[in-house]
């Protein structure tokens, strides 16, 4: 029985901390967020290292898995991979940003 009010308190206390937390994100909040994937598209489609330099923080590392293998480079590093040429099948390759949900910034706000 103890166990059945502890989990009911806890139900409760989380339902009660989720609707006290902010729900608001505006538009121009979203819009930011959405230009570093944007930047990052920009480098695939066109080649140009500079957008992929746009889309990372310089300190980034990226993180990738081949041959059995996880390897790891600079923002920088991965930047001047890109030629400045597209891929040869480009135009065969679509691109799009399904969705932006902010979940935090650091501030205290909140989007579920």
């Amino acid at each position: 029985m103890k166990s059945i009010a502890l989990l009911s308190v806890l139900i409760a206390a989380v339902a009660i901390g989720k609707a006290s937390l902010p729900n608001t994100v505006t538009s121009s909040e979203e819009a930011a967020a959405r230009i570093p994937l944007e930047n990052y598209l920009k480098g695939h489609a066109t080649g140009d290292g500079e957008f992929i330099r746009k889309a990372f923080h310089p300190d980034a590392k990226v993180f990738s898995y081949r041959d059995n293998q996880l390897r790891q480079m600079t923002s920088a590093e991965f930047a001047g991979r890109f030629t400045g040429k597209p891929a040869p099948d480009e135009t065969q390759r679509k691109r799009w940003i399904e969705s932006v949900r902010i979940t935090g910034n650091g501030r205290g706000r909140y989007r579920t």
